[in-house]
């Protein structure tokens, strides 16, 4: 659990300022340490070059001295990665607090935050009027977001009335976030790693795009294509018949190799467990459940 968030202003900047020196060191540590795994990476490879002349050349050593030289390079690999994985959360933490300083303090010299300058309208009542968008303004004072849906969020409560229950709920939403002062730098600090593989714009677009499979058939033909074992299914499938139905339970481990959103929709629509999750019963039997 953590401690209460501090009362004043001051001893908010006192908190920020030990965290970003800790943050700071952390980074320095890790960035040493990825240097380090990065020369020994360096150092193992030139190794195996060197031994591959006296194992595939003139044979006076045997192939067996590359398995641990590999091994040793895939485990330096790896642990470079984790290194540098860890350098970048620390300076993402660093960051976090050094924002959160320039907020603090107003200053000019250091980003407050995100900008959202791609949300200025100049067409509407009041956002120019009240600086909501842009350097110093009430949006780079408010927002920390670091995907675009919250960004966006953040910049339609700005531009747009609300309820007043819907007010008090978005007050005390803030007020549970403010004393979970790790969980808010955990957020920011792995906001990169969430960008760099959401799309959703495109996600949006999938899900409301008309269906382009033919039937039920097809589609559960695909779901086979793609389901452990599937091919072993579609194999026994014949041997499911009308009076799979009746069957007391699934073989062991059936249940596993289907699909579990399948196996729902099927009981959804008056399949039994059985049948829904039963590998044998995936397409002809399928279709006799639901009679």
């Amino acid at each position: 659990m953590e401690p209460a968030a501090p009362a004043t202003s001051k001893e908010v900047r006192a908190l920020y300022a030990a965290r970003l020196s800790e943050r700071r060191a952390s980074a320095e540590r890790a960035a040493r340490r990825a240097r380090w795994l990065s020369n020994a990476r360096l150092a193992v490879f030139l190794l195996a070059v060197a031994l591959a002349w006296p194992v595939f050349v003139s044979e006076t050593l045997a192939k067996l001295w590359l398995v641990p030289v590999g091994a040793g390079f895939a485990a330096l690999v790896l642990r470079h990665e984790a290194a540098r994985r860890a350098c970048d959360r620390a300076e993402r933490g660093a960051e976090f607090y050094a924002r959160g300083i320039a907020r603090l303090e107003l200053s000019d010299d250091a980003p407050w935050g995100n900008t959202g300058e791609c949300y200025s309208d100049p067409h509407h009542p009041y956002a120019e009027q009240l600086d909501l968008f842009g350097p110093g303004s009430l949006y780079a004072l408010l927002s920390q977001a670091q995907t675009a849906g919250g960004q966006a969020r953040l910049a339609e409560w700005l531009l747009a009335p609300a309820e007043p229950a819907e007010i008090r709920a978005r007050q005390a939403a803030a007020a549970e976030l403010a004393p979970r002062l790790a969980l808010r730098e955990d957020l920011f600090a792995l906001g990169p790693e969430a960008r760099e593989g959401l799309r959703p714009e495109a996600l949006v677009a999938w899900a409301t795009a008309p269906r382009r499979l033919g039937g039920p058939l097809l589609r559960i033909a695909l779901a086979l294509l793609v389901t452990p074992r599937g091919s072993a299914s579609w194999r026994s499938s014949r041997s499911c018949s009308a009076g799979s139905r009746t069957s007391a339970s699934p073989p062991r481990g059936s249940w596993r190799c289907a699909p579990r959103s399948t196996a729902r929709a099927l009981r959804r629509r008056g399949a039994s467990r059985s049948c829904a999750g039963s590998c044998r019963c995936w397409t002809g039997a399928a279709t006799s459940c639901l009679r």
